[in-house]
C-alpha cells in the first residue's frame, strides 16, 4: 500500500518459496534509477511422519534383544531431528540420520525399564514432534530358595521336603516336568 509517501509491503504468506519483487514507482515523471528489488523467502513448516511399519513406535522387547528399527521421515521445512528420552536413553539404543530425511532409532537395549522418547524436528518454522515408548523387559530368572534342597532322596510313600523356586524378572509362572507320580 502507498500512503504519505511510503510504499509498504505487508501481509502473511500462504505459500512457501523464494519471491523476488521489483518496485515500480508511479508518478508524472519517469524514474531515472535502477529498478529496486528485494527477496522474500517463505519457509515451510517442518513435517514428521512414522516411516516404518505400523505400530513400531511402541515396542515391548526383552533385554538384550534388538528392537525393530523405527524410522521417522522429516520433511517440509525441517532441517533435521533430535531425540529426547524419559527417564534416560536406554543403553544400546541409538538415533541416527540415514539419509533422505530419514532418522532411525535402532539397537539392542542392555537395560530393562520403560523408556519414553520424543523425536522433534529442527528448522526455522513450526517444529512438530512424534514419539513412542520402548518397554524393555528383564530376562526371566529362576532361583532355588535359600535353605531348600533341590536334590532329595526319600523312601517310597514318604513325603519330600518342599522345594521352592523364586520366579523373577519377566517370569509369570512355570511348569515342571519329569516328576514321579504323587509329586506336584
Amino acid at each position: 500500500t502507498y500512503a504519505g509517501g511510503v510504499l509498504t509491503i505487508q501481509g502473511t504468506p500462504t505459500v512457501s518459496g523464494t519471491f523476488i519483487y521489483t518496485i515500480n514507482p508511479a508518478g508524472p515523471c519517469p524514474y531515472p534509477g535502477v529498478p529496486i528489488t528485494g527477496t522474500i523467502t517463505v519457509d515451510n513448516d517442518a513435517t514428521i511422519a512414522l516411516n516404518s511399519g505400523p505400530g513400531t513406535d511402541n515396542q515391548e522387547k526383552c533385554v538384550n534383544n534388538a528392537i525393530t528399527n523405527i524410522d521417522y521421515l522429516v520433511g517440509g521445512g525441517g532441517t533435521g531431528a533430535a531425540i529426547s528420552w524419559t527417564p534416560s536413553t536406554p543403553a544400546g539404543i541409538i538415533f541416527t540420520p540415514i539419509g533422505g530425511g530419514i532418522y532411525r532409532l535402532s539397537g539392542t537395549a542392555s537395560v530393562s525399564g520403560t523408556f519414553t522418547y520424543t523425536v522433534s524436528t529442527l528448522g526455522p518454522c513450526l517444529k512438530p514432534s512424534l514419539g513412542g515408548t520402548l518397554n524393555i523387559t528383564p530376562d526371566l530368572t529362576v532361583t532355588l530358595r535359600a535353605g531348600d534342597n533341590a536334590n532329595q532322596t526319600v523312601c517310597i510313600n514318604n513325603a519330600i521336603v518342599n522345594i521352592r523356586y523364586d520366579i523373577g524378572g519377566s517370569g509369570t509362572g512355570g511348569t515342571v516336568s519329569g516328576l514321579p507320580t504323587g509329586i506336584t
